[in-house]
């Protein structure tokens, strides 16, 4: 929730708001944990106080890494895994279980989910919002279902964008390099009328080519275009409304490998992917007394795919009331009601079937921070209540307690119980996977052998308990650290099996089942810690260790591994009030993959990213970026099945920015 806004009289003038805007490197360590975040109790909260593993990517993050998109931005959070796969495609999640398809994390733009129903996973690749309008990214790692439900169940992560009185005036941004080809950014803010304000935007950019680790181009290059706006209005002193939407259509390039049930059973070629999406969202937010208010939200997403596998279509429509209310001094309360309608419509690949079919889900949720010694010691207790129209109702509690120890020292402890409800794909669908031609091993018979992925009416919600100890310390003025560590147990995760094979029409079909016979673990460790070394010079570090465990009778397992260690080490230097050098190190520990019977390796791999920027005048700043500059290539992830192993290459751009 936004900062309630009333003017009496005149607001302030644009340019005065934009000349207020605090620079990071000016911060007090306390003032850096003073940040407010929202996305852990579905109210107002300071950094230094929630009671979860939270990470905040604020502006000025976005800024100095140099970052293009959403998902390159998520290295800087700890327990966070980010892997390209090639120029459009990543491969994100939390505390493990990493795929291009991970569906252990809910996603959120201002509260909107973007998660995909046939899948339960995310397209990163349409998530795009102006990267200046991005207020901060809320991380939570590990599980956040009492709040937000299936898919928080190894965390959340919520981008949250301006106030549009924060963005008055106009902002204007192109660039272009060797892999970043072309981009271009506008956006204009405008007061509308008294307490009212908004915004409106148009961008796009094109991206090129990378490498097959084989040799060759992967013949991935991409391009999106993008509009959409913003309208803020503070109706009265106790009454906000905010109003925005965006629209996007693109074109995605690969090359693919896909199966075929007739000769020559596989077809290697150039695939293009058109995707296009726009969603509206209204919030009305209503303050009843200095403790009490409530939030009432809708909004209606629509997504469209057309690629050679999948063609599909989305309808998303979902209502969330939530009420805040403060009872006498010791409880704290949040709950709340949600609806959610999904219709999919899906056109598969010859052989492939997946019914088109809607899905209703409705929610009601409670949670109460109960204050046991007035500001020393805080329990918070809470569970969601979510129906399905899958597996019917699941429960997800948890139990949170919060001890301020000292103004600089504070320790918090979670358990937490949440599930991951079954997806379209799990659930009905059959999906050819493969076509062995005849007489080639493992097959020796005349006759071809599909191989077909098989929903399962009976899978149930996978599901997950897990604990978590967390410490913040603020040792010194200038230093700051953030650690925690968990341990999480994992029931009916997903796994296949081979069914009896029948033979019709000389053709040999082999069913691989899905089901929920696989178990396992995760435990970890992660720290976040800021030194400002001086006025001039801060630096950010994270790194993470988890490890992870699956046991399965069935098939080998086809949830990818994760690397064991992540490491970022950001620098941000001003050398003078016109330029700033910022540098940041990353490293990904190597991983080994099974894909059914094949191991794939991944080799660890670092990269240095280096900005430097120039803010020429007052009102326009020119900035270099190169990025992966340690070496010429390396490979981040291997996707399973039909796309080749991709470089990830050398770049580097160049950036104009003006606002006014």
């Amino acid at each position: 929730m936004h900062d309630t806004i009333y003017y009496e009289n005149n607001p302030p003038n644009h340019n005065e708001v934009l000349n207020s805007e605090q620079n990071i490197l000016a911060l007090d360590i306390e003032d850096l944990l003073n940040i407010e975040v929202t996305s852990v109790g579905k109210k107002e909260q300071t950094l230094s106080d929630v009671a979860a593993a939270v990470f905040v990517i604020t502006e000025d993050d976005i800024k100095q890494s140099g970052v293009t998109n959403i998902p390159e931005a998520l290295r800087m959070a700890p327990g966070i895994e980010v892997a390209r796969i090639n120029s459009s495609k990543w491969a994100i999640s939390s505390r493990g279980f990493n795929s291009r398809f991970a569906n252990k994390l809910l996603v959120m733009i201002d509260g909107r989910t973007v998660y995909t129903p046939s899948f339960s996973g995310v397209y990163w690749e349409v998530q795009d919002t102006v990267l200046e309008d991005v207020e901060r990214i809320e991380v939570i790692r590990g599980p956040g279902a009492t709040l937000w439900g299936t898919n928080a169940i190894n965390g959340v992560i919520n981008i949250i964008t301006k106030h549009s009185i924060d963005t008055l005036g106009t902002l204007a941004v192109v660039g272009g390099g060797t892999y970043e080809k072309a981009f271009t950014t506008f956006r204009h803010g405008e007061e509308i009328s008294k307490n009212t304000f908004g915004r409106a935007y148009i961008k796009g950019f094109k991206r090129g080519n990378y490498e097959l680790s084989s040799g060759g181009t992967a013949d991935d290059n991409w391009k999106m275009f993008q509009g959409g706006g913003r309208i803020d209005s503070q109706l009265n002193h106790r009454d906000q409304f905010t109003i925005q939407g965006d629209f996007y259509q693109g074109r995605i390039s690969e090359e693919m490998t896909t199966p075929l049930l007739s000769a020559p059973y596989s077809l290697y070629s150039s695939d293009t992917t058109n995707t296009s999406g726009a969603n509206l969202l209204g919030r009305w937010q209503h303050t009843e007394s200095l403790s009490s208010d409530y939030t009432l939200q809708a909004y209606y997403d629509y997504t469209s795919r057309d690629d050679t596998i999948l063609d599909n279509n989305h309808h998303i429509f979902d209502l969330d009331f939530n009420h805040h209310i403060s009872v006498h001094k010791h409880h704290d309360i949040v709950w709340g009601v949600g609806y959610r309608y999904i219709k999919g419509d899906y056109d598969v690949t010859s052989g492939s079937t997946l019914n088109s079919e809607s899905e209703q889900l409705y929610n009601f949720f409670i949670q109460d921070e109960i204050s046991l010694i007035d500001d020393t010691l805080w329990l918070t207790l809470g569970s969601k209540f979510e129906h399905n129209d899958y597996t019917d109702w699941e429960v997800q509690p948890s139990a949170r307690i919060f001890w301020n120890l000292h103004k600089q020292h504070k320790l918090w402890s979670s358990i937490s119980h949440a599930a991951r409800t079954p997806s379209r794909f799990e659930y009905d669908s059959s999906t050819l996977v493969g076509t062995l031609a005849p007489n080639s091993p493992p097959n020796t018979t005349p006759y071809p052998a599909s191989y077909f992925l098989i929903g399962n009416n009976d899978f149930k919600s996978e599901e997950m308990t897990s604990v978590e100890i967390g410490y913040r310390v603020i040792p010194t003025r200038t230093i700051s650290i953030d650690m925690s560590i968990y341990y999480s147990e994992y029931d009916n995760l997903r796994d296949f099996s081979y069914g009896n094979a029948v033979v019709n029409n000389n053709t040999i079909s082999i069913p691989l089942l899905i089901n929920n016979e696989q178990s396992g673990y995760t435990s970890g460790f992660e720290i976040a810690s800021h030194w400002q070394s001086s006025p001039q010079l801060n630096w950010d570090l994270s790194y993470n260790y988890m490890d992870q465990t699956i046991n399965s009778q069935n098939v080998d397992n086809l949830q990818s591994n994760s690397p064991h260690q992540n490491l970022s080490l950001r620098s941000n230097f001003e050398l003078n009030d016109a330029i700033e050098i910022n540098l940041w190190l990353k490293y990904t520990d190597s991983f080994e993959s099974r894909i059914t019977s094949n191991e794939m390796k991944i080799d660890d791999y670092t990269t240095l990213d280096i900005r430097l920027a120039w803010q020429v005048t007052k009102n326009m700043n020119l900035s270099l970026v190169g990025q992966n500059l340690l070496e010429s290539e390396h490979i981040e992830y291997i996707e399973s099945g039909s796309v080749k192993p991709t470089e990830i290459e050398r770049g580097a751009y160049l950036k104009l920015l003006w606002k006014y």
